[in-house]
């Protein structure tokens, strides 16, 4: 079955074995949407969703009421301030990588959300990744700014990534098996990952998942799908 246009792709990842959705003869699917899952090699998905990147929010979210990132983000929102308690509390900064983060429609509503918590709401003194295969769909991420007073990106820094292999530390064997790409920087551990839209037909398959459980620290960490 064709996915439900509620949840559009983001272009998370490239080199994942193609898995396309029933043919849409019947137009249900918009252009740029189709485009993406019939993108046979990483540079036509990548080409795609550099074609899609000026309109994307508008498609997704205007045309289609698409709803997974604020979803994702008030379930992140709700774990995090679960944890104020123990050691967790006492620490002066929070890591959330948003992984598939497309134009930043998660990373917006993480924000746009805070705006109504309480001064001590755990985010306020977090630092957000955003990593995306696309380089201009982060570009629209980059343009995104944190509330109250939109003058700080929302993004603490957006990095191009295949989701497969998020930095250097990632298992060797990532490559050997048709992983992604080694990269100079290592990401590190984070508090939070968020990965939204990209579990979907010619982009994330489960492979993704080990690296994201590597990537999200052992200490209670928090992951939203």
């Amino acid at each position: 079955r064709r996915p439900a246009a509620s949840a559009p792709p983001t272009a998370a990842a490239a080199g994942t074995a193609i898995v396309r959705p029933l043919s849409s003869s019947s137009g249900s699917l918009p252009g740029p949407w189709q485009r993406t899952y019939d993108a046979t090699s990483d540079e036509e998905m990548r080409e795609a969703y550099s074609s899609w990147a000026p309109t994307y929010d508008a498609d997704s979210v205007g045309r289609f009421g698409y709803a997974g990132p604020r979803a994702a983000a008030s379930v992140l929102i709700r774990r995090l301030s679960e944890r104020r308690t123990g050691t967790t509390r006492r620490r002066r900064q929070w890591r959330i990588l948003d992984a598939g983060a497309g134009t930043g429609l998660v990373g917006r509503e993480l924000f746009d959300l805070l705006a109504a918590e309480a001064a001590e709401a755990p985010l306020r003194r977090s630092e957000l990744v955003g990593a995306d295969y696309s380089p201009d769909m982060l570009a629209v991420a980059a343009s995104k700014m944190r509330p109250p007073d939109r003058r700080r990106p929302v993004y603490d820094s957006l990095v191009v990534r295949d989701l497969r292999r998020l930095s250097s530390s990632a298992p060797s064997s990532s490559s050997e098996e048709g992983g992604g790409a080694a990269y100079d920087d290592d990401l590190g551990l984070f508090d939070a990952v968020a990965c939204v839209g990209t579990l979907t037909p010619g982009h994330c398959g489960p492979e993704v998942l080990d690296e994201l459980v590597r990537v999200t620290t052992g200490d209670g960490g928090v992951l939203v799908f």
